[in-house]
């Protein structure tokens, strides 16, 4: 998406607790960051309730 220019993105992230997720979102932001591109903290989207076996999420 870079390379077509695109410069605003928005994020729909899993809990930030988890590594994964935050390994996930920093190497985006890295990216980002590589191609002189901020990511917006609000287009960043976090669950509003817990990923559990328990809630099916």
């Amino acid at each position: 998406m870079l390379g077509l220019s695109h410069r605003r993105f928005a994020v729909l992230s899993g809990p930030p607790e988890l590594t994964t997720v935050a390994d996930r979102l920093g190497g985006f932001r890295d990216e980002l960051a590589a191609a002189g591109v901020t990511l917006d903290p609000a287009a960043v989207a976090e669950p509003v309730s817990p990923a559990t076996a328990a809630t099916g999420r």
